[in-house]
């Protein structure tokens, strides 16, 4: 069974470390929600916490960061301080905090959000197997795959890479209509 996941208790917060709300992070982002299995979010990773990757397990439990408010720490305690500011104060970016993306049709978060409500719509993204495709044209960060269930098909195009993939050909006939657009140059054709 596979469980594909971007970051965990174990692990340093990838996601932020990609920049909480970079099209790197926006990539990573669609992708896990696109791969077969059960995708596994840790806290946090929905807002691109960064976490403290250098100190230690402490630094990989950073509590959540719910609001802007200066009066406590983020929403976590009424406190000024926490059990983490023992290990290293708090270093997440402004903007990092659920309040903040809530308010923001296009932070992380909501396209977090959008991004679930497309798998629980698409059948093929929920349950469908994945079959990856090997592109003809598109640069080397060109990534595509097509999750099939019961007749249906979703075809999942990322670009890996840091500049603009250009256009590519994926094999796929049909007339393709697009679900989500994070960027995409122009309408595909079929």
């Amino acid at each position: 069974f596979e469980a594909p996941f971007l970051s965990n208790h174990d692990t340093g917060r990838g996601i932020g470390l990609l920049g909480w709300n970079s099209p790197e992070a926006r990539v990573a982002a669609a992708t896990l929600l696109a791969m077969p299995g059960t995708p596994f979010l840790y806290y946090g990773d929905e807002l691109g916490m960064r976490g403290q990757g250098s100190s230690g397990d402490p630094g990989k439990r950073t509590p959540y960061r719910w609001t802007t408010s200066t009066g406590g720490y983020h929403g976590f305690t009424t406190g000024t301080t926490t059990w983490f500011d023992a290990y290293a104060p708090p270093t997440e970016p402004a903007g990092v905090e659920l309040e903040t993306q809530r308010a923001d049709p296009a932070s992380l978060y909501n396209l977090f959000r959008d991004l679930i409500k497309l798998r629980h719509a698409q059948p093929p993204l929920a349950r469908g197997g994945a079959t990856r495709l090997a592109p003809t044209g598109g640069g080397n960060g060109a990534f595509a795959q097509v999750r099939t269930w019961e007749g249906k098909r979703v075809l999942f195009v990322a670009n890996f890479a840091k500049a603009a993939s250009g256009a590519s050909t994926f094999g796929v006939g049909g007339t393709p209509a697009v679900l989500l657009d994070g960027g995409l140059g122009g309408a595909p054709t079929g």
